[in-house]
């Protein structure tokens, strides 16, 4: 008697979370979704230009990737809230972006240092 109580309780307490999973999207939808969003991807380094009215920064090195700024864009200058002007060339950023399909990098957060850079090392 014991056994058929438990085992009609364990049914009748599992059947909504079976029903529940059967009613999920499924898995392409949740795929469509996540790529339009993009991938996501850190980054850190030193500014090399900013275009003011474009909204983007672009960053030293041998690839020089371009960011952009969009609206929801969170800009913060040494852990408080800042705004695009406080970002100038040779300035050290990081933060997060995410990759569009189309190839452009939007921030998400925006991370300004104000410890300055440090200078490039000299070529031999």
């Amino acid at each position: 008697m014991k056994v058929l109580a438990f085992i009609l309780t364990t049914v009748l307490v599992a059947l909504p979370s079976i029903r529940a999973a059967t009613n999920a999207p499924p898995n392409s939808a949740r795929a469509a979704a996540s790529q339009a969003q993009g991938r996501g991807l850190p980054f850190h380094g030193t500014v090399a230009a900013v275009d003011k009215s474009g909204k983007t920064i672009t960053m030293q090195g041998k690839k020089q990737r371009v960011f952009h700024i969009i609206p929801e864009t969170k800009i913060n200058k040494d852990d408080s809230k800042s705004s695009f002007n406080a970002v100038v060339p040779g300035v050290l950023v990081g933060g997060y972006a995410r990759e569009m399909p189309d190839g452009t990098l939007n921030l998400v957060t925006l991370n300004i240092h104000s410890t300055p850079a440090k200078p490039a090392k000299a070529a031999k």
